[in-house]
């Protein structure tokens, strides 16, 4: 076979055709089971063999090839440093068994909680347990947990989704459980964090379904640092940075020009001229203006993604404090120090262009990453916001922790939105914003946890939280109010929970007494299209008559239907990621199509073509008469 070629190097006696694979040289025999085409199970199998074979299956080389085969995204994680510490054979079994032990907990998860809408943090005492014990910097089982959770959610196609919805939830928690101490470290000494750790931080906390790395946002960033150090070679080969660069690969034969030059991890001034400077910031926004195409999202400003580093690499969008930041760290890797300016209303950089001047606004050039990167004087900046009256305090720099919570102020703006709470029921992300905020934001916290206790009473979370939140600010004047009030809604949603959910009664469809307002036409499962909306959504629940409150009837103007609160309603699934209940004679039943909402896995399985989605088994509890059928041009039939 062609992955065996190498055996072509050894040279074989006619006695040596004779030997059974046994009398194999050790080195022939560990390259056979070393080949990617043999995976771990047959490695077992092999060691099995014989006592020689086992001695070589106990490689640690070869489990270690073995362990990357089998998860290559996992093996990406472990520190280079320790490969030869790292006993992989064990490493790999453990990996196994924590994997079985995750995918079960998730597959249970439904059953105990389904009627919840949202899960507070002491519903995943499960996997706090199984992380306490171990110390996260000398054990790699958080890695395996959170390996295991991101295989579940990456199954392809629309199956398991139910497993899908609870290992997201799972993989958040775990994630902010073993983020939270190195970004609490960044409060207590914001000294350490830089402006691309803010940009990471972040993308990572506000994304923990993604696998987000330092690394893997340097490697970016290396790229775009080294199309525009390519591009300067082009236009001005003998600029001093090409000079360094020679010097750092003094000890090598053939030198790499386009490779970035060592410079300190954090730059505190240019180490160019400031002709050098713009030769350099010239290549710069070429490459990332015009050939790589980044620009400032004017036509959606307002969307999240604009905030995250990862997105804005694949969209090549943002808003001006994240291209600013990326602005700044491509520099920094080419030796040019611009500085983030929290200026009112849009973010700024300057830089150091006029050294020798006396007045300190004249030293400053500023530029505008959201612009292409357009230059522009102090006064010039100015301009930009005629109505404000502009401070020196306008043009300080803005420190990483600075930038970092301004990023978590505009997001918890989003996230606070009535248009956004409309798309993400669960408040997804003015959460993750405020808990963020509250972490690296010691000297502000009132106004953030009073808004995020809100929040986890609102979807009836936390409970213990939001008690120790409100204490701390029982006692501040001007609120206490307020705080008794919340504390005695937290205390009764307590009282609530500790007396268990009600069990719901199954609704059937062959009770025609349930049924005086006429029968339930659709089923959970089906998707349908709202006739005056026009949205598409998917059924999860009915009523055989409205049951919503009479305020409620008359402010969405259910009076004025044609059978008004006495027919049928439906609790849907919108496409936008919002929830409705929606009267039978507005919904139009649709060929089958694939409805994207963060909680479709809650209360379906899987979706099949020209059917719709089927039940879980929780769902199903709850409409045992309910019975998807196949959709047959103009409709669908049993």
């Amino acid at each position: 076979c062609n992955q065996f070629d190498w055996l072509s190097e050894y040279t074989f006696t006619e006695t040596d055709v004779e030997l059974t694979m046994e009398g194999f040289p050790l080195e022939i025999l560990e390259q056979v089971v070393r080949d990617e085409s043999l995976s771990y199970e047959d490695l077992l199998s092999f060691s099995t063999t014989c006592r020689r074979f086992k001695e070589v299956g106990d490689s640690n080389e070869t489990w270690m090839t073995k362990f990357k085969l089998a998860y290559p995204n996992l093996f990406q994680h472990f520190p280079r440093s320790k490969f030869s510490q790292i006993w992989w054979k064990k490493e790999l079994r453990k990996k196994l068994e924590i994997g079985k032990l995750v995918r079960d907990e998730v597959k249970g998860m439904s059953e105990k909680f389904f009627s919840k809408t949202e899960l507070s943090s002491s519903d995943m005492h499960w996997f706090d347990d199984l992380l306490l014990p171990h110390n996260l910097e000398r054990t790699f089982v958080h890695l395996y947990v959170t390996e295991e959770l991101s295989s579940i959610i990456s199954r392809e196609g629309l199956v398991d989704l139910t497993s899908k919805h609870y290992a997201e939830k799972c993989i958040t928690h775990v994630k902010h459980q073993i983020l939270k101490p190195k970004f609490t470290s960044y409060s207590e000494d914001d000294l350490t964090l830089s402006y691309e750790a803010a940009l990471v931080m972040v993308a990572q906390w506000c994304q923990p379904v993604l696998d987000i790395s330092d690394k893997s946002v340097a490697k970016q960033l290396d790229k775009l640092a080294i199309a525009s150090l390519s591009h300067l070679l082009e236009l001005y080969p003998n600029h001093p940075i090409f000079t360094k660069i020679r010097s750092d690969q003094s000890d090598r034969t053939n030198v790499s020009l386009t490779q970035l030059p060592e410079l300190a991890t954090r730059l505190t001034s240019n180490l160019w001229s400031s002709q050098e400077c713009h030769q350099i910031m010239s290549s710069a926004n070429h490459v990332l203006y015009t050939v790589e195409g980044f620009m400032g999202n004017s036509g959606d400003y307002y969307n999240s993604d604009n905030s995250y580093i990862n997105r804005m690499m694949e969209t090549k969008q943002g808003i001006p404090i994240t291209l600013c930041l990326l602005y700044t760290c491509i520099m920094a890797r080419l030796g040019v120090h611009c500085l983030p300016v929290n200026f009112p209303g849009h973010f700024l950089l300057k830089w150091l262009e006029h050294p020798e001047e006396r007045e300190e606004a004249k030293k400053f050039t500023f530029i505008d990453a959201f612009e292409g990167g357009r230059q522009m004087t102090g006064a010039q900046a100015r301009e930009m916001v005629p109505h404000l009256v502009t401070q020196e305090e306008n043009f300080v720099v803005a420190e990483p922790m600075a930038v970092a919570q301004r990023m978590l102020r505009n997001l918890i703006s989003i996230g606070a939105s009535r248009s956004n709470n409309m798309r993400d029921p669960s408040y997804g992300l003015l959460r993750s914003s405020l808990e963020l905020m509250l972490i690296i934001n010691m000297l502000d916290t009132m106004q953030y946890g009073f808004m995020l206790s809100r929040v986890y009473l609102q979807l009836s979370i936390n409970h213990e939280e939001v008690m120790s939140m409100l204490q701390e600010f029982r006692d501040l004047p001007g609120i206490s109010d307020q705080v008794d009030y919340l504390m005695n809604n937290c205390q009764m949603q307590m009282e609530d929970r500790d007396k268990g959910e009600e069990v719901k009664e199954p609704k059937k469809r062959g009770v025609a007494a349930s049924f005086p307002h006429g029968q339930v036409l659709f089923w959970t499962g089906q998707v349908c299209r709202h006739k005056k909306y026009g949205y598409l959504c998917l059924v999860h629940g009915w009523d055989p008559a409205c049951t919503a409150s009479k305020s409620w009837i008359s402010q969405m103007g259910v009076d004025k239907l044609e059978d008004k609160d006495t027919q049928p309603f439906y609790n849907v699934l919108v496409a936008d990621g919002s929830n409705r209940y929606a009267a039978q004679e507005n919904l139009l039943p649709i060929e089958p199509e694939p409805v994207s909402h963060p909680e479709v896995g809650r209360y379906f399985e899987s979706y099949q073509a020209r059917v719709g989605y089927l039940p879980n088994q929780e769902l199903a509890k709850l409409y045992p008469d309910d019975r998807q059928v196949l959709w047959q041009g103009g409709g669908q039939e049993g």
